[in-house]
This record gives C-alpha cells, sequence and structure tokens, in this order.
C-alpha cells in the first residue's frame, strides 16, 4: 500500500489490488486481509487523522439505479465522519476529483452492521467512470466484510412503499385546492402572499390555486404519487391558466433528466389541459408533478393514473380539504400557539348530501384521539383532546367522507405545529443566543415562532440584498433592498448583515465575459480595497437603522477569497494576509459611519487551525468587535470533551480572544463532508407521502438540541444555524442537505418542537456548569433570576437510571417540552428539569437511583 508522498503519512500493509489509498497530512493507519469464518475480511486499524480508499464501481452506469453498499464492524465514535459515497468523473478515479453523486454517514452501533442506498448517475454530467469513496475519520480497529454496487432490477421499486390500488382513476387525495396549498405540496422561495386561493371556482368546480411570483424557475412540487406498476409508461393531467415563463414535468429528484424533459405551458387566458407521460424510476420514493417559473399561474383539476386519458377526474366522490385557520398569529406556517384554539379549518367538496365526514388526531409519539365526527360540509375539528397529557409536538389531523357505511372520500391529512409562544414573539431580541439563515418567507416565520431571533445573510439567505456584488452592479450605480431587507425586520428578526462579495469590474477580471455568470466570480477580492471601504461605508449608512450586525465575507480561507482567474483555474494568494486588510477596512468604513455598529470578524474554522492563530499575529482582533467562527458537527454531543467542544478549542487555539464568539454558520446534524441524512427529514407525514417513512425524527430532533447545548456551555454567545434551501429543489421525498428546524417540503419539523422547547428554557440564562449525574449521563446547568434549568443529557447506549429533584417546585419535561412524572426515567434522550431555585441548589437536590 501506498500513499501520496506530501502527506507524510505513515501507512502500512496490504489493500484489495484494484483499490487506491490515501489520507491527509500526517495520518496514521494499517491495513491487512485476514479471514473470519472462511471468508476474507479487510482490516483498517486508524490511528490519526482520515484513511480514504478509492474503489472501483464499474456497475454504475449512466441513468441506470444501482445501489451501494458496506457491510462492516467499525469503532465507537469519535468524529462520526466515516462516510461511504459515491463519485463520477472524467478523469482517474480520486480522493478529491469528481463529482459528488451521493453518500451514507457510517454511524457506529454495535456489532456488525450493514449500510446501504441508491444512485441515478445522471446523463447530464457526462462522466465516463464511476468509484466508491470510503471515509474512515473515528480511530480504532474497522472490519470490512463486503463493500461494492450493484444494478437495480428494472420495473422494481427499490424503497418500501405505500400501496397503490391497481384501479384507482387518480392518485392525488387532493385534485383540488379550495383552502390552499395541501399538505404534502411545497413551494420555493416564495413571500407568503405569492401563493393564494382563487374567489372564482376552476375547471374542478372549486376554487384553484395561485402561485405569482417574479423569481425565475420558482417551483410549485405536488404531494408524491407512485404508479401501481412501474413497467409501464404513466400519466399526470392538470388544468392551467399562465401568464409569463412556465413548464411542467413529473420529477422523481434522483438526479437524472432522461426521466422527463420539460414541457412549456404557453401563456393563455383560458384554461388549458395538459397531459405529461413519463416512466416511472424504480428507486423513486415517489413521483411528483413540478411545475416551474415566474409569472402568474393559475392551477386546477389535478390528475394521475395509467391510462392516457385527459379528462379530470377525482379519485372519489368528495375530498375533505384541512387548513390551519388564517388567523392563527403563524398560519402560514401551520403553527399553532398554546393559547390559541386547537383546531383546524375543513371544506367537504363533491357530493356533500348526508355525508358524514369523521376526524382523529395522532401525535408525535404515536397516540391517536378519536376527534368524532361532522354532517357539516364545513367548518372547525377542535383537537383539544389530543393534548391533555401531551400538549405540544406535531399532530397529525386526519379527516375522511363516508355515507351509509361507504367510504367516500381518500383520507386527507394536515400536520399542525403546536408550541407555546416564544419568549419574544412581537418583539427584537439583540441578546438572544439563536440565530439562522434562511430565506424562504414562510421559513422565517417559522422559526421567529420558534424562537430564533437573528437572521444571517449569506448566499440564499440575504446576502443578495447586502453584498457588493448586489450592492453596486456597475461603478457608482447602486440598488437597496429596503422592501426585502423589511421582511426580516417586520417579523422582529436581528439581521447580521455581511461585507463581502465583489462585484466583477471592481476585481483584476474586469472585462472577463467567460466568468461573468460563474458563482466563483462574486468571491474575487477588490483590485483597490478604496473601493471597498466606499461600498461599507454607502451600506452601513443606508441600512443603519435596520441592520446593526455585520460580519466580514465568509469562509475565507476557503473558496470564497480568490485572487484571479488564470488558465481555468481560480487561483488564491496569502488569503490570511488579505483577509487581515480585508477586515481592517471594512471595520475602519463601518465605524466611521457608527462606532455603535457591531462588526464580527476572524472566521475561525477547524478545518484550517492556523488561520485564527495566523491573524491574532497580525493584531486582526483589533479590527473586530465578535470572533466568528463557523463549525458543524454531525456527531452525538452532550458531554465535556465532545465534539463541538473539541472543534472549538482547535479552531480558536490558546488564545484569549477576549471578545464574544459567534457562531455564525454550522448545525448539529450535518457537516461539510456529508450534509444529508440517510433519509428524507420527515415527521408525522402519513397519507400525503408516498413511501414508508423510516426518518427518525427523534432522534434527528435530540442530536440537534445536544449540539446547541454544547455551543452555549463552550461560550458561544450566538448561534445561527445553516438551514440550507431544501425544498426549492427535490421537493418532498429526497433527503434534504443541510436543512434545520424545517421538513423537506419547507413547513416546521419536530426538530422545531424541540428548539422551542430549548430555547424557551435557556435563551437569556447564564451556562453554570456540566457535571456526571450518573455514568455517562450529563447535567448542564442554566441558570437566570428565575431559575434554573437543568439540561440532562445520556450519552449513546448509556444504561436506564431514574432521576429526581426533591425541590418541590421542581419540573421534568422531555425533549419536546411535554411534562413528565418524576422519578424521570432517564434513557437516550436529552430532556430537561426546571425550578425557581438556583443552580447550586438544584444540583443539591438531585438524586439517582436505578430503575
Amino acid at each position: 500500500m501506498t500513499v501520496p508522498v506530501w502527506t507524510q503519512a505513515r501507512a502500512t500493509g496490504v489493500i484489495p489490488a484494484t483499490w487506491q489509498a490515501s489520507t491527509i497530512r500526517g495520518g496514521e493507519f494499517s491495513c491487512s486481509v485476514a479471514k473470519e469464518n472462511g471468508k476474507p475480511v479487510f482490516l483498517c486499524n486508524l490511528k490519526k487523522g482520515i484513511a480514504y480508499f478509492v474503489i472501483p464501481a464499474p456497475e454504475i452506469k449512466v441513468a441506470c439505479p444501482a445501489e451501494f453498499h458496506i457491510t462492516m464492524e467499525r469503532p465507537e465514535e469519535w468524529s462520526n465522519e466515516t462516510i461511504l459515497s459515491i463519485k463520477g468523473g472524467r478523469g482517474e478515479p480520486s480522493v478529491w476529483g469528481g463529482g459528488f453523486l451521493g453518500g451514507i454517514r457510517l454511524e457506529y452501533s454495535p456489532g456488525i452492521q450493514t449500510w446501504k442506498s441508491t444512485v441515478n448517475a445522471p446523463d447530464w454530467r457526462k462522466d465516463s467512470r464511476y468509484w466508491l469513496l470510503l471515509e474512515l475519520a473515528d480511530p480504532g480497529l474497522y472490519k470490512i466484510y463486503s463493500v461494492g454496487t450493484r444494478t437495480l432490477p428494472a420495473g422494481k421499486p427499490y424503497y418500501a412503499l405505500r400501496p397503490v390500488p391497481a384501479n384507482s382513476v387518480n392518485l392525488f387525495r387532493n385534485s383540488r385546492f379550495p383552502l390552499g396549498l395541501p399538505c404534502g405540496w411545497s413551494t420555493g422561495a416564495v413571500d407568503r402572499d405569492a401563493l393564494r386561493v382563487s374567489e372564482e371556482p376552476g375547471p374542478s368546480g372549486e376554487r384553484f390555486l395561485i402561485l405569482e411570483t417574479d423569481v425565475p424557475e420558482t417551483p410549485l412540487n405536488s404531494e408524491p404519487f407512485n404508479p401501481a406498476d412501474f413497467s409501464r409508461t404513466n400519466y399526470v393531467s392538470f388544468s392551467y391558466r399562465a401568464s409569463g415563463k412556465w413548464h411542467a414535468r413529473v420529477y422523481t429528484g434522483e438526479g437524472s433528466s432522461f426521466r422527463m424533459k420539460n414541457v412549456d405551458l404557453p401563456p393563455s387566458k383560458e384554461w388549458k389541459r395538459v397531459l405529461l407521460a413519463y416512466r416511472p424510476c424504480e428507486n423513486a420514493r415517489g413521483h411528483v408533478l413540478q411545475i416551474r417559473g415566474s409569472g402568474r399561474l393559475d392551477l386546477d383539476a389535478v390528475r394521475a393514473c395509467d391510462s392516457p386519458e385527459r379528462d379530470y377526474k377525482p379519485q372519489n366522490r368528495c375530498e375533505v380539504a384541512l387548513a390551519v385557520p388564517e388567523n392563527a398569529a403563524a398560519a402560514d406556517s401551520r403553527i399553532l400557539f398554546d393559547d390559541e384554539k386547537a383546531a383546524v379549518r375543513y371544506l367537504l367538496t363533491g357530493e356533500t348530501d348526508q355525508v358524514t365526514i369523521h376526524f382523529r388526531a395522532v401525535n408525535l409519539y404515536g397516540e391517536t384521539f378519536e376527534l368524532g365526527s361532522s354532517t357539516a360540509p364545513a367548518g372547525f375539528v377542535d383537537f383539544t383532546a389530543a393534548l391533555t397529557r401531551r400538549p405540544f409536538g406535531q399532530f397529525r389531523i386526519e379527516a375522511y367522507a363516508e355515507k351509509a357505511g361507504d367510504i367516500l372520500s381518500p383520507v386527507n391529512e394536515l400536520v399542525v405545529t403546536r408550541i407555546p409562544r416564544p419568549l419574544f414573539w412581537g418583539k427584537d431580541a439583540p441578546h438572544s443566543f439563536f440565530g439562522a439563515i434562511a430565506e424562504l418567507d414562510r421559513s422565517l416565520l417559522s422559526m421567529k415562532a420558534a424562537g430564533i431571533n437573528h437572521a444571517r445573510f449569506h448566499d440564499h439567505g440575504g446576502l443578495q440584498f447586502t453584498g457588493w456584488y448586489a450592492a453596486e452592479p456597475e461603478p457608482g450605480k447602486w440598488k437597496f433592498f429596503d422592501e426585502k431587507i423589511a421582511r426580516y425586520r417586520n417579523l422582529n428578526l436581528w439581521i447580521l448583515g455581511s461585507f463581502g462579495t465583489t462585484p466583477l469590474w471592481a476585481t483584476r477580471e474586469a472585462g472577463n465575459r467567460k466568468i461573468a455568470d460563474a458563482y466563483q466570480a462574486k468571491w474575487l477580492t477588490p483590485l483597490r480595497l478604496q473601493d471597498f471601504e466606499h461600498y461599507v461605508s454607502k451600506a452601513a449608512s443606508h441600512y443603519r437603522n435596520s441592520i446593526r450586525d455585520w460580519g466580514i465575507g465568509n469562509e475565507p480561507w476557503g473558496g470564497y477569497f480568490l485572487d484571479r482567474y488564470e488558465n481555468g483555474s481560480w487561483i488564491r494568494s496569502d488569503q490570511n494576509r488579505n483577509f487581515a486588510a480585508y477586515q481592517a477596512a471594512a471595520y475602519r468604513a463601518a465605524k466611521q459611519v457608527d462606532s455603535g455598529l457591531t462588526v464580527a470578524g476572524i472566521n475561525a474554522t477547524l478545518r484550517n487551525p492556523r488561520w485564527a492563530c495566523e491573524l491574532h499575529r497580525r493584531k486582526a482582533d483589533r479590527s473586530c468587535d465578535i470572533v466568528e467562527l463557523h463549525l458543524y458537527s454531525s456527531a452525538w454531543n452532550g458531554f465535556p470533551g465532545d465534539s463541538v467542544t473539541r472543534g472549538i478549542q482547535t479552531s480558536l487555539g490558546e488564545i484569549n480572544w477576549g471578545k464574544p464568539i459567534w457562531n455564525t454558520e454550522g448545525q448539529g446534524c450535518a457537516s461539510g463532508n456529508l450534509g444529508t441524512p440517510p433519509e428524507p427529514q420527515i415527521g408525522l407525514n402519513f397519507h400525503s407521502i408516498s413511501w414508508i417513512n423510516r426518518f427518525d425524527f427523534t432522534a434527528d430532533a435530540d442530536r440537534q438540541m445536544r449540539y446547541l447545548v454544547s455551543n452555549l456551555a463552550c461560550g458561544m454567545q450566538r448561534i445561527y444555524l445553516y438551514s440550507g434551501k431544501p425544498w426549492k429543489y427535490v421537493a418532498i421525498m429526497k433527503p434534504a442537505a443541510f436543512s434545520v428546524l424545517e421538513q423537506t417540503d419547507g413547513f416546521p419539523s419536530p426538530q422545531l418542537v424541540a428548539f422551542s422547547a430549548l430555547a424557551r428554557r435557556v435563551d437569556g440564562r447564564t451556562f453554570q456548569e456540566v457535571f456526571e449525574i450518573a455514568s455517562d449521563v450529563w447535567c448542564y446547568l442554566f441558570e437566570s433570576s428565575a431559575g434554573t434549568t437543568a439540561v440532562i443529557i445520556p450519552r449513546r447506549f448509556s444504561g436506564k437510571i431514574n432521576i429526581t429533584c426533591r425541590l418541590a417546585d421542581a419540573a421534568a419535561y422531555d425533549l419536546f417540552g411535554n411534562p413528565c412524572e418524576q422519578p424521570f426515567l432517564s434513557g437516550s434522550r436529552l430532556w430537561y428539569l426546571q425550578t425557581s431555585a438556583p443552580a447550586a441548589v438544584l444540583k443539591k437536590a438531585l438524586q439517582v437511583q436505578k430503575p
């Protein structure tokens, strides 16, 4: 076995003949092949760094569904960055070359485990070869029993799918839109008022859906569906009117455009009927009707079936539409606060005479509550009966129509989030701990409702409003986005603006049309810092009443601080030295406008531990008020010395910065190496998805809360969760990259409920200490004048214990903020104890005993 010389690594032993090995600088590992029960097993003993293995994948072919898999026994978690991914490219297979097509995080569980996932190699990439990349990052002994790929059989679904009747005339449960967007449907990054319901009826005989937007390629995705027979051509039809530019297709999110090309929808003032034919995809969890474009789109009477009939037919004789009451404070996010009536709207369409509608509710714990029935075709269904023991969480409200024992409608559902009204609803909270990066108007509302009080402008989340490339696209021609920024401020979100990017005219590449539209071009450094300072002064002055906090650039240690474009490559020079001058210029210009502005800098990182130390040596700490760092972690945090603690210490070094520390980008369920979980981030959706949901939403929520608690315990004064923009591209049935607090349809997830519970209990409180209350069970204490919150976090696979508190007013709450009886049986999930007593008193009052 050999590894690149530049790594200066100690890598010994043998690997399979077709594999390649590599590592990072200073890595250390050994490999061998042994036999176990007469079968070969590959062994890798990782002592330091990361071991990479490039493995051929000849079974992967363009536009052909395939599986990649591994069976192994692995060491316990350290960083949880052990990953198997599939890559493709036109060059030689390598660690760093090619493009990422899909991956699996190989998370630790005791014993031998098997992981597998699927990939569709897209035809548009024009890759000539494919390979597996195995990254071993947690130190210890790995026993790999098998690893490889296989082609999936044609016409046979890969995932466990919900059954579909063979004779269904319409696979859509909601084929019309009298109460707006149904559960399971999703839209792109549009303002909340861009989506509405008509006053007059459409071709279905009911009110129709209207989407009006000026954002190009805005998608409207239907609920997912699957055909009964994957081996034959199927069809989707719908009625539309439109102005502007729109097109439609049946979409799977599997990355291959050969499934169905876009069909243009010509502008029309009259209703038109469109029929789309598509070939089902074997390794898709679902198919959606996706309409993309800008302008105005009127949509009605949708149908999916295996017949090329153009006529509209609903699935049954009637449909029950559901929606959150319009007067709810966060109705657009399907959120109801605890001081609002626990009820949802319903409307029966189609046949209504002598029809009875039956209702029930299901909560996050799988408990079911019958809500009675109604013969009124419209009204409200009260779900208070589902709140008796567990008043907070998400509730799936189900409804169906029946007449004389015959079922007349599909089961419809609406997932409603019920949480306490947040501490700072309707008010600014500049000293709050919690922020996010988000753009979708509904996302901002959801996050404020959950307890997020800050928004950082970066990429999709507002950089297009304050970045230099947008503010001064031509010399001296300024553009400001007051209306867009008002969306954030109207929700009382405190903005962390961004002094960053460079218009092409202000770089060394001015006039280079070849790179004019390249994403990297806006991250070129300015030719003259005086021009940059002028922009900072202009932006700081114009927005001084709406933006009081500013960051400088984004990850200048990586691919966001480029010097020039040369011979087809983006060239960097001394990034650290250049950024020190860049930061000083921004700080100087902003403070000249208003000395009360807060300017964050440094941007420390685990990926380059020397970055912050070098900036400190250059005295860059004198040109910022806040030290920024970016830290992601996919590990199970929540104990001293966890991944978050190590990452912060490594990023900041041994320096006493003497300034507040903000984590301005990160999260606890994804990392830069792999941003997606193996399953779509779905909570309670059941009837509105086409596959059997296997996503562990409780574990997902638990992991994110551990990350946040650990950040706060390390002295972080503010944390911005990186939320990504998942729903904009892949609809509901694909795992979403870097999604937080939301599902893949852009509506709240169970994680948002857990965040609401955490924010109410710790925001504004001072971290006091962390101690081990029992073996592998850690207690974090947060104190204020109002009392103390104990966040109790068991390590994974720790034993169960009973914990109680002798204080009379002590109360226990679970991960989602629901009350629990004492003694509380501490298992594998984070939970809370609260009391009005000081932290020291609470600590002494805790008692532990085995169950």
